[in-house]
């Protein structure tokens, strides 16, 4: 909260990782609307980074041939594709898969997307 209202000093707030920049006079009602606005995002991104950890371990738990077929199958690979890429049998593709998909805890094709996307995204 300021009672100047420049737009570097918000700026620099901003880059100092502040949520919202409130004036004065100080408006209750407006405090507890960024403060429980605030709150949430904040309980988001606690989701989100409990998600990515989770990812990442599931990932760490892959041998290297469920990680090779992972990252086929995140690209939206069909198994026979994946078989030929890999020179093995589309059994061991679907052996594969099935492990990894169970140590990602990943019950569908979108789950594991999400998951690869969630521990290839960029921090922040």
């Amino acid at each position: 909260m300021t009672g100047e209202a420049r737009v570097e000093t918000s700026v620099s707030a901003m880059k100092a990782g502040a949520f919202d920049f409130i004036l004065k006079p100080l408006d209750i009602e407006k405090l507890a609307e960024v403060t429980t606005l605030a709150f949430t995002r904040n309980a988001e991104m606690r989701r989100d980074q409990a998600a990515k950890l989770e990812a990442q371990s599931g990932v760490q738990r892959l041998t290297p041939r469920e990680a090779e077929v992972f990252a086929y199958v995140s690209k939206g690979w069909s198994n026979k594709l994946i078989a030929q890429e890999m020179n093995i049998s589309l059994i061991m593709v679907k052996l594969h898969r099935s492990r990894m998909m169970h140590k990602l805890q990943a019950r569908s094709l979108v789950d594991v997307v999400h998951i690869f996307d969630d521990i290839n995204a960029p921090p922040g």
